[in-house]
């Protein structure tokens, strides 16, 4: 009965009221964390040390050792379990040995027509900040500039 009423209350607050897109959430078995859907049952196999909810970003993150990566729905890795740093944030900032790069989502019946998942190298930037609808600051040579999504310049690096 408790931990009936730890899941219900844990997809409460995990945002699940918000819309039909949520159906899994983090669940913690053995010291491994998978995901379950609504009525509890398993539904991504628990392997990973930490898991985020889906609530929180556009894919869940997730952690094997000091390695971070995303997964889909079905439980397949959309960003390799490679990365010293994941985001949550949209487009998905990554930095792995030092250098940061981007990945960007476009969906079928998007004005680009198709689905496409796009991996962004940025190593020339020295930091990435959090992105706010679809800009991340950046960082180059201690000036701050903006990128749209796309990974274009929208203000040259050269503010304080």
């Amino acid at each position: 009965m408790t931990s009936r009423i730890l899941i219900v209350l844990f997809v409460f607050l995990s945002g699940a009221f918000a819309g039909d897109m949520i159906r899994l959430w983090p669940a913690e078995v053995k010291g491994k964390w998978g995901y379950i859907d609504e009525r509890g049952k398993m539904k991504i196999k628990p392997q990973y040390d930490s898991a985020t909810s889906f609530a929180t970003s556009r894919f869940p993150i997730v952690r094997i050792g000091n390695k971070w990566g995303c997964l889909d729905w079905a439980g397949t890795v959309r960003v390799p379990i490679e990365y010293d740093f994941v985001g949550d944030d949209f487009p998905t900032r990554l930095r792995k040995d030092g250098k940061w790069s981007m990945r960007t989502y476009t969906y079928a019946g998007s004005v680009n027509g198709g689905a496409r998942d796009t991996l962004l190298d940025l190593s020339e930037y020295d930091s990435l900040g959090v992105s706010y609808a679809g800009y991340v600051p950046v960082l180059k040579n201690g000036k701050w500039g903006i990128l749209d999504h796309e990974a274009h310049l929208v203000l040259l690096p050269k503010y304080d």
